[in-house]
């Protein structure tokens, strides 16, 4: 049986475990479903949003009103409600802002308890941070940084070096609040916009960790939430990107600069024409640019690498991870890999044995393609994800597998590095590379050497084609004019080696040399 319908089969049959998190914030409640094996694998199921503006109207007087209560109590009872229809047995709720720093916040959890039963529990502001790291450092390569997470009552920021919090912060400067307090109308003018970029400056202004130290590793400003989602959806419709992604996006300072000069002087209206608007956000998406912005100024970071993980996530990590020494991955980037092998079946002995192969031959041709760890590992993983398409179909099933990883939770790889992981397992049976669409997201040189992985990638794949490891060990001797690779070999591995030797073309042309397999 295919292992990806096993995997599914399991899913249907409860073998595999399942959990809810709510995240009731203070502009828009969500819910994220995930199916998983505790410290093993997991998967997105079902996600769902609601705007709730629950910090509607809550004023000095810190009261959450009337309509928007019971706009989130309707969510959650919904949210519940998909819960129980989906047979997903576990749910966390979870609270942020509005309702923490509400003045009668007993009254209304009291309210969400007797009408959906849920035990919503209210984070903390360190709580929350902490979460939202979690999310990040989970599903995104980056040791050393600033994260923030800009929701409707706060922003949490976190500095992070080595893969550990040094210093957090949580601030009332969510965008439903600055929008109420600055900017209650489109287009602003200028004293309200000069307003809040003072206000937000002097609050910023007092974290004297907040400057990156650029006499270490400054790392990456990493941006959560909705408004930082928002704005990549907008860049990326405003240059036609060529992945329908948002996590990994890098904003720069430059094109952040650009869409508030252009939505700074458009009403209402002229905001919901522009590409990639999202109508709930409509009213708030301009204080929350300003705030990035003067989060950028003052920490010295030019772009943003946009996360698609936040506090959710977090909160999913310590369900997954529960038991673990710590809710922190050890070695994200591979598990990234291993998680989405499992997800479509591909996690054998076929593929471990294609990237042994494949990895060999770059140990040993390094003195004519001159690459080096980075893409090492490159190679590694697209050995390892090359066959996911057979989840699809058979047939064409390297393009399927293109599709799957550009399209995959491979959360720990760059836009660029998708980009050439797909292009490998595109082309790692036949033809000549050709990058297309991908080409706006690689770098000079990236074809070439998406060029020399695959034709490496391409002939371990033949010399696995049994499936049975039949060859063993690759040992290259180069010359002038050609390179003699020598298989050891266990049992019979003629048809290996026919096949090998049919499909040497990609890599004779990238090295321009002739090939010759000869069996040890």
């Amino acid at each position: 049986m295919n292992k990806a319908l096993e995997h599914q089969i399991a899913l249907e049959q409860g073998e595999i475990r399942h959990v809810g998190v709510m995240d009731l914030g203070s502009n828009t409640a969500r819910l994220v479903v995930y199916a998983f094996e505790p410290h093993t694998t997991y998967k997105l199921t079902d996600q769902v949003r609601q705007r709730v503006r629950l910090a509607e109207g809550l004023g000095e007087n810190q009261r959450l009103q009337p309509a928007p209560i019971e706009r989130a109590v309707e969510t959650l009872n919904l949210f519940r409600s998909l819960c129980q229809a989906s047979r997903v047995p576990h749910i966390i709720a979870v609270a942020t802002s509005a309702v923490r720093d509400a003045q009668n916040q007993g009254e209304f959890l009291r309210q969400v308890k007797r009408r959906t039963r849920l035990d919503l529990r209210v984070l903390s502001g360190t709580e929350e941070a902490y979460y939202g790291f979690l999310g990040v450092t989970n599903t995104l390569d980056v040791r050393n940084g600033l994260m923030f997470d800009l929701g409707g009552g706060s922003i949490q920021i976190t500095r992070v070096a080595g893969r550990k919090v040094t210093h957090s912060v949580s601030l009332p400067l969510g965008v439903v609040r600055m929008t109420e307090q600055f900017m209650p109308a489109n287009p602003p003018t200028r004293k309200q916009v000069a307003a809040l970029r003072d206000d937000v400056s002097g609050q910023f202004g007092q974290l004297d960790w907040l400057p990156a130290d650029r006499d270490a590793d400054a790392g990456a400003l990493v941006g959560m939430g909705g408004t930082a989602r928002a704005l990549a959806k907008l860049d990326q419709e405003s240059r036609r990107y060529p992945l329908e992604r948002i996590h990994g996006y890098v904003l720069t300072l430059e094109r952040l600069d650009a869409l508030i000069d252009r939505m700074s002087g458009l009403d209402t209206r002229g905001l919901l024409a522009m590409p990639g608007m999202n109508a709930d956000r409509v009213d708030v998406i301009l204080p929350g640019a300003l705030v990035v912005r003067e989060l950028m100024r003052l920490s010295g970071y030019n772009c943003i690498t946009v996360s698609g993980a936040g506090l959710r996530e977090g909160v999913f990590f310590t369900e997954f991870l529960k038991g673990a020494r710590s809710p922190v991955i050890p070695d994200v980037r591979s598990f990234s890999i291993e998680n989405t092998s499992r997800q479509y079946g591909a996690w054998n002995d076929h593929a471990r044995h294609v990237r042994k192969l494949a990895l060999e031959l770059f140990d040993q041709l390094r003195e004519l393609h001159g690459y080096g760890a980075w893409e090492r590992e490159i190679l590694g993983a697209a050995a390892l994800l090359h066959d996911i398409g057979y989840a699809i179909s058979f047939f064409d099933h390297d393009e399927h597998s293109q599709y799957l990883i550009l399209n995959s939770d491979l959360s720990a790889y760059t836009h660029r590095e998708l980009a050439m992981l797909g292009l490998m397992a595109r082309y790692h049976r036949k033809g000549e590379v050709a990058c297309g669409a991908m080409c706006d997201l690689l770098e000079k040189d990236d074809e070439r050497r998406v060029s020399v992985m695959a034709a490496m990638l391409r002939l371990s794949e033949y010399l696995e084609r049994g499936r049975r490891q039949a060859v063993r060990q690759l040992t290259c001797n180069i010359g002038a004019a050609e390179i003699v690779i020598a298989a050891r070999t266990r049992g019979d591995a003629s048809i290996e080696l026919w096949e090998a030797g049919r499909n040497t073309g990609l890599l004779e042309s990238v090295f321009n040399r002739s090939i010759r397999l000869v069996k040890e």
